[in-house]
């Protein structure tokens, strides 16, 4: 038994007399059947199956299997449906096989018929939802349809960013936006109410205290944090580079083992006295005249000091100090430089170091026969 279905025969129509409302995703198909060169009569199954190519290729959808359909002077007509999803827009195949009843093999019939425009009138179906832009609206309105819409129109969350730069309008806190009309000024951040956002500066109230995540200014103990950075530090006071411990301005007991900061000051003497640098046990102070210097310590040392200094005077000769002091030395001081030495320039180094204490190094100039000293200290101690 030999089946040929006519190509040139093959129709391809949906009702028209059903509504909108009433639309399905089904549609009609009215074909030709042959059998041994005659019109066919009589009933016959027929199985469907919908191709994305006019040969080989991928399925779609399921197969519709055991269709029972009535053939007149050859001419049968049935309906199908292979859902909504089936007739994106890409070209769709139609491939049939026809037996007479289920005793039988199907035969397939070549070559698959192609799927004309009409069955895609489906996807009208979306359409009907499009009007409300509910949660049935899916794929029915793209961005090719829509050029920019109010804020105000606009609720739920914007999934994709790089659309939100058509949305016009304010956009209300309850819509996911600020409710702002306005930006403000440059460099203000937003500030929630708790109810509403505001725009305003940083304040230093936004910064919480005691963060290991940045610097934070203040003049109590240090912050455990860590800086990388490249450029230049400036103050204009002093630098006082690692811990603190035990480098307060009243000198304490040296606790040995333990770590110690380390701090650089400039050094602008212009007074006769006063303290030049310091240890926490020794003092490097103006004797009351240009040029004079002298080591002083209060209360009897508990350990041995020692100070190391050499310059040059007015005359270009080199000028050496060396003066060591061992515990139990009473308070008082001792004259590093005399003013009649005339010293110009001097470099010193005072400090514990038979216990691991603190040490200071000063570097002093002057201009021959002024009053100002200029220089620098390095220390481990607070200057």
């Amino acid at each position: 038994m030999k089946f040929i279905r006519i190509p040139a025969a093959i129709l391809i129509l949906v009702f028209g007399s059903l509504s909108a409302f009433a639309q399905t995703t089904a549609f009609t198909y009215q074909g030709k059947l042959t059998e041994a060169g005659n019109p066919a009569n009589g009933n016959y199954q027929l199985q469907f199956k919908l191709f994305d190519a006019i040969s080989g290729g991928s399925q779609i959808g399921a197969t519709v299997s055991d269709v029972a359909v009535t053939a007149t002077q050859g001419v049968f007509t049935t309906r199908l449906n292979f859902g909504a999803n089936a007739f994106p827009g890409a070209d769709r195949f139609l491939e049939i096989s026809v037996r007479r009843n289920a005793g039988e093999t199907y035969t397939p019939l070549s070559p698959r018929q192609q799927i004309s425009s009409s069955p895609y009138a489906i996807r009208t179906l979306s359409a009907a939802a499009a009007d409300a832009l509910s949660g049935n609206c899916v794929g029915c309105v793209g961005d090719t349809q829509i050029n920019s819409i109010s804020g105000g129109k606009v609720t739920g969350n914007v999934a994709n960013a790089a659309s939100a730069q058509n949305v016009t309008g304010v956009v209300g806190t309850a819509n996911g936006g600020t409710g702002l009309s306005a930006a403000g000024a440059a460099g203000n951040v937003l500030r929630s109410t708790g109810g509403i956002w505001t725009s305003s500066a940083l304040q230093a109230a936004d910064v919480p205290a005691g963060s290991a995540n940045y610097i934070q200014n203040q003049s109590g103990a240090a912050q455990p944090a860590s800086m990388n950075i490249t450029g230049q530090i400036r103050t204009g006071n002093l630098l006082r580079i690692g811990s603190e411990a035990r480098t307060t301005d009243a000198p304490g007991e040296f606790i040995p083992g333990g770590y110690n900061g380390l701090v650089i000051r400039r050094i602008d003497s212009r007074s006769l006295s006063g303290i030049v640098a310091r240890t926490d046990v020794l003092q490097l102070n103006r004797d009351g005249t240009a040029a004079g210097f002298q080591i002083s310590f209060g209360g009897t040392l508990t350990s041995p000091q020692m100070i190391h200094c050499t310059g040059m005077n007015s005359a270009k000769a080199t000028v050496n100090a060396r003066i060591k002091l061992l515990a139990g030395t009473a308070s008082g001081g001792v004259q590093l430089f005399r003013d009649d030495q005339n010293m110009e320039y001097f470099q010193c180094s005072m400090g514990d170091t038979f216990n691991a204490g603190h040490v200071t190094q000063i570097i002093l100039q002057r201009y021959e026969n002024d009053n100002y000293w200029m220089g620098t200290v390095i220390s481990t101690s607070n200057q």
